[in-house]
């Protein structure tokens, strides 16, 4: 569901015939971009993964050289998975993110923004926003530490000017990540995140865990502290 709401607040910001390109597997990365183009009479543009080897038909994988020729001036989108829910088979995110966005700036296109889903990539490999120069990422907390919740990343910048409110009216939240709640959530899986920090912290020395927290943890992602 954190998809559909990131695609209902972007809704204001997508233009008629504006293009979205979206891998395959995960319906989460599927439906919400599907229905969006479809409300704001948007186009979807499918990246297809392709045989690997000749004696093995089911042998797919998704390839940079022909993700780029779907790239034109109308580009406003590309949701992609980090890790294929079906096959395994990983995706050089950040190889993929530095030519679409070269290949949309020979373009000209106007604003870009690209999504991960991270979902069956999160419980084996580690993430990085920064280093992948991406503007939402999401997964699946209960895949990874057993809460049922979801968790995602937003670029601040993104946040601003991107994305309108889509919680209670009188609440001003523009610039905050709680625009993104319609809603308040489930208590019981808020408070059952809280275990998350203090397992994490036993696995590592104590000494260990004020370095990292210091050199790591704590540092500035587009202005803002993760």
């Amino acid at each position: 569901m954190i998809l559909e709401k990131i695609a209902r607040a972007l809704e204001t910001d997508i233009q008629p015939g504006d293009e979205f390109i979206i891998s395959y597997e995960h319906e989460a990365n599927n439906g919400p971009w599907k229905r969006l183009a479809e409300r704001r009479n948007a186009v979807v543009k499918y990246w297809q993964p392709t045989p690997v080897s000749a004696e093995n038909p089911y042998s797919v994988a998704y390839k940079v050289e022909e993700l780029l020729p779907l790239v034109s001036s109308r580009t406003r989108l590309v949701a992609i998975t980090a890790c294929s829910n079906i096959l395994g088979s990983l995706v050089p995110v950040e190889e993929a993110v530095k030519a679409l966005r070269q290949r949309a700036k020979e373009q000209g296109a106007r604003k870009v923004e690209m999504s991960v889903d991270c979902v069956a990539y999160a419980p084996h490999r580690k993430m990085d926003v920064r280093q992948w120069d991406i503007d939402y990422c999401v997964f699946s907390v209960y895949k990874v530490y057993g809460i049922h919740n979801a968790a995602v990343y937003v670029r601040s910048a993104a946040l601003k000017t991107s994305l309108m409110s889509i919680a209670h009216h009188f609440l001003k939240v523009d610039d905050k990540p709680y625009k993104l709640q319609p809603g308040g959530p489930g208590y019981e899986l808020v408070y059952g995140a809280t275990a998350i920090v203090p397992y994490l912290k036993s696995l590592m020395p104590e000494d260990e865990q004020t370095l990292y927290l210091c050199s790591g943890v704590c540092r500035p992602v587009d202005g803002q502290y993760i």
